[in-house]
């Protein structure tokens, strides 16, 4: 199948494709399969998710993407998450006890600033005004970056991002789990890696 480059969900070093004339071809591919293939390379689950953590944050409990949402108080914005191990520890407190490993794929679709609309864009705190505020500006922008099929929003610098896709966002169990089914384990097994 022929698509536009711009078109592409994926990035270049996992579509595997090659420009012609402005279009890419494209095998069909499936970033799940990819991730267990990696697994494969890997003797034990604790390796793999080990190597595949890049995604950081402070917490009162385990991510658990079936519990995300955009609208409503819990992760109104999406999930936040820092690719830097100490910044997540910064945020360590009474409330957020513990730090969440995970895995966001090279594959993830995030979208920078200069991707929004015009009508998101803010030059000086007064323009938050028009939509009542940094909060509700921000959670029209999560709402704009996952009607747009964007997983997750660059909240600065690129080292902190909202994820707004819960489906990326791979905790360390789903890892394990991966890698069992990957390296052909048994369900037992599977399960005593799931804790």
């Amino acid at each position: 199948k022929k698509v536009k480059a711009s078109e592409l969900r994926y990035h270049a070093d996992d579509a595997k494709g090659y420009v012609d004339d402005e279009l890419l071809y494209v095998p069909k591919s499936d970033p799940l399969e990819a991730l267990k293939a990696e697994a494969r390379k890997y003797k034990s689950a604790e390796e793999f998710v080990k190597a595949k953590t890049n995604a950081y944050r402070a917490t009162s409990e385990a991510y658990d993407p079936t519990k995300v949402s955009l609208s409503g108080r819990k992760q109104q914005f999406g999930t936040y998450v820092t690719n830097d191990l100490e910044t997540a520890k910064a945020y360590l407190d009474n409330r957020n006890t513990m730090i969440d490993n995970l895995h966001l794929p090279s594959s993830a679709r995030i979208a920078a600033e200069k991707d929004l609309p015009k009508s998101f864009q803010i030059n000086e705190l007064s323009d938050f005004k028009k939509f009542g505020g940094p909060q509700e500006w921000q959670q029209e922008v999560a709402k704009w970056a996952k009607k747009n099929g964007y997983d997750a929003m660059d909240c600065g610098g690129g080292n902190n991002v909202t994820v707004v896709n819960p489906k990326a966002l791979k905790t360390a169990n789903q890892l394990k789990a991966l890698w069992s089914d990957a390296n052909n384990k048994s369900q037992g097994v599977r399960d005593s890696l799931a804790d």
